[in-house]
């Protein structure tokens, strides 16, 4: 089984020269977290990953996106509740969808020092497995 949670510089770069830079785009976050982390709550129990993600990761994440002056809007974070049409072994958790004034706004966030080093430990330990998908509005 395919697992992940690397965005390497290649992956940006290449992402960046299929998308507009100038246009909003919405990312979309299949996410799939570890059961248990090495982080420890109040009560001294181990986190899930769920919890290490909303707790520490997400927090962590606005506010390098506050310090670099860029706006990121929730458009939808929710638990997956079923799987109608995707593979039986499809267990993502989470679906969140996040969106930015342009392309070029969530590089700043995640290629920035303090995104490296204050936010991208939380989202690592958190993840078991993450899907992205950077996606651009249809005319209709």
């Amino acid at each position: 089984m395919f697992t992940t949670t690397d965005l390497t510089p290649e992956t940006l770069a290449s992402a960046a020269s299929k998308l507009p830079g100038d246009k909003p785009v919405v990312m979309v976050n299949l996410l799939q977290y570890f059961d248990h982390t090495s982080y420890r709550g109040e009560n001294g129990n181990p986190l899930s990953g769920r919890e290490v993600y909303l707790q520490h990761y997400v927090p962590a994440f606005y506010a390098v996106a506050e310090a670099v002056g860029v706006k990121v809007q929730i458009i939808h974070l929710g638990a997956v509740a079923a799987n109608l049409v995707a593979p039986e072994k499809a267990n993502w958790t989470d679906v969140g969808i996040i969106g930015y004034a342009d392309y070029v706004s969530f590089r700043k966030v995640i290629e920035d020092k303090r995104y490296l080093e204050e936010a991208e430990p939380h989202r690592t330990a958190a993840l078991q497995n993450w899907r992205l998908f950077a996606t651009i509005p249809l005319q209709l």
